[in-house]
């Protein structure tokens, strides 16, 4: 009898420690801002060498280039750099496990989307001109999170996440127009259509009736993956994204 009461208590504290499993489905977007990675301007994979693949980390001023102007000169003049900035917007699935009486969980998901992104470059000396800059993605992830409710009360709870994503993206359009000439050229022809990076996540996140969760989320670059072979480039350097998003999931 002792030994069936004892199997018991065992059994009741396994199954109260073992994750609750929740499907969801949601929609994300928000703001993209990006950068050229000028760390690894002259890197091999950026030189045509062949037969070669590698992970980049991003130099600490991409991010800082993210949010302001550059400038630089060459033989046609001065020019004013705006960063990349522009808008995600994707549709995410995957499940939620919670345990600890429900203040750990983790979290695994799968998104597909579209990013576009635009910039001015100004040249400001000799004959003044714009060229306007845009490009868009098709986008497509997995992302994992550990997530932690600081309050959890029945169907209402309040935490904070952080993990990692990568990403796929195919470039759709790459196109500049010079505002000078009211001409618009595509840049597509032999472009490296294929890139992927690796992001962090961090953010909050909010449980209200049960089933309807929102998060806000930072992702900021981690690096990214170049390759090629001997005649051409697989995985392309791309500019480095950093994305603050808002997001709704149905959990299930």
């Amino acid at each position: 009898m002792k030994k069936t009461m004892l199997s018991l208590a065992v059994a009741s504290l396994v199954c109260s420690g073992v994750a609750q499993a929740k499907f969801y489905i949601g929609i994300e977007g928000g703001y993209t801002g990006a950068a050229a990675d000028s760390k690894n301007a002259n890197h091999p994979s950026n030189l045509n060498i062949p037969n070669s693949s590698y992970f980049l980390t991003p130099g600490s001023s991409t991010l800082e280039n993210t949010f302001k102007d550059t400038t630089y000169i060459d033989n046609s003049g001065n020019y004013k750099v705006e960063p990349w900035k522009g808008y995600n917007i994707a549709l995410t699935f995957g499940s939620e496990h919670f345990f600890a009486s429900n203040y750990l969980g983790v979290r695994w998901g799968a998104s597909a989307g579209f990013t576009e992104l635009m910039r001015d470059v100004e040249r400001t000396n000799k004959i003044q001109n714009t060229y306007t800059y845009s490009l868009g993605t098709i986008d497509a992830g997995l992302s994992f999170d550990l997530m932690i409710n600081l309050i959890s009360r029945g169907g209402f709870s309040f935490g904070v996440f952080g993990g990692v994503e990568g990403d796929y993206h195919y470039l759709v359009f790459d196109d500049v127009e010079d505002c000078g000439a009211s001409k618009t050229t595509s840049r597509l022809s032999g472009a490296d259509r294929h890139s992927l990076d690796v992001a962090g996540r961090v953010g909050l996140s909010t449980l209200i009736g049960r089933h309807h969760r929102f998060d806000i989320t930072a992702k900021l670059p981690i690096g990214y993956v170049v390759a090629g072979d001997d005649n051409k480039v697989k995985l392309a350097s791309m500019p480095v994204r950093t994305s603050f998003n808002f997001g709704y999931k149905y959990v299930f």
